[in-house]
């Protein structure tokens, strides 16, 4: 329990330093970016586009790897197979 708590804990403050420079960036653009966000000459992503599809794709791969431990749990032997083809399936594609 120490363990998992102490990988969220080191986790958070990985994550952190990014986080705060984001929004310190945007929130207050310097005079070396040109005092406007974001950027000139960064193109922005549409976010209905890659952004969901990824999204989409990361979120069915959850279910099928869920869904995979369930028929470990019930022996099931035949979806676990191809619950885990389809997981690997997606975790190319998302790649």
């Amino acid at each position: 329990m120490y363990g998992m708590a102490l990988f969220l804990l080191s986790e958070a403050m990985l994550f952190f330093p990014f986080f705060w420079a984001f929004f310190h960036t945007s929130l207050s653009p310097s005079y070396a970016i040109g005092m406007v966000w974001p950027p000139v000459g960064i193109e922005i992503l549409d976010p209905s586009m890659l952004p969901l599809v990824n999204t989409v794709v990361l979120l069915t791969s959850g279910v099928s790897l869920v869904s995979a431990h369930r028929a470990i749990v019930g022996g099931n032997y035949g979806v676990v197979v191809n619950g885990l083809y389809v997981t690997i399936m997606l975790g190319i594609f998302f790649s």
